[in-house]
């Protein structure tokens, strides 16, 4: 996934984009496994986990993890105007969501 992204930034980018850097990543620290039934009586795998000091919560094994990137637009001859960059991040945000199929948080 990770390779799929920076392709994707680099084909829409094009010669601007500089570098594309991964900046952190995060995968919320599990606490145990736990069954629970569903409302139908079957046995549903899910991984408890406690959210900021509440009651814990069941969630599916989809097991999300955040990244976030650093991308670096640059032009060899002029200085990039911000409208200009701007256009292209946000072409950047929206096919990431539509071609990985990822949840964007911008």
């Amino acid at each position: 996934m990770e390779n799929d992204f920076y392709d994707l930034v680099r084909t829409i980018g094009g010669d601007l984009v500089e570098k594309v850097d991964l900046i952190d990543k995060f995968e919320h620290p599990k606490k145990k496994i736990s069954w629970e039934e569903d409302v139908a009586g079957a046995s549903v795998f899910a991984d408890l986990e406690t959210t900021w000091g509440g009651p814990p919560l069941f969630r599916s094994l989809t097991h999300k993890t955040s990244h976030c990137y650093r991308i670096t637009y640059r032009h060899t001859e002029r200085t990039l105007s911000q409208p200009e960059v701007q256009r292209i991040h946000q072409t950047v945000q929206e096919a990431v969501v539509r071609v990985l199929g990822v949840e964007g948080r911008f």
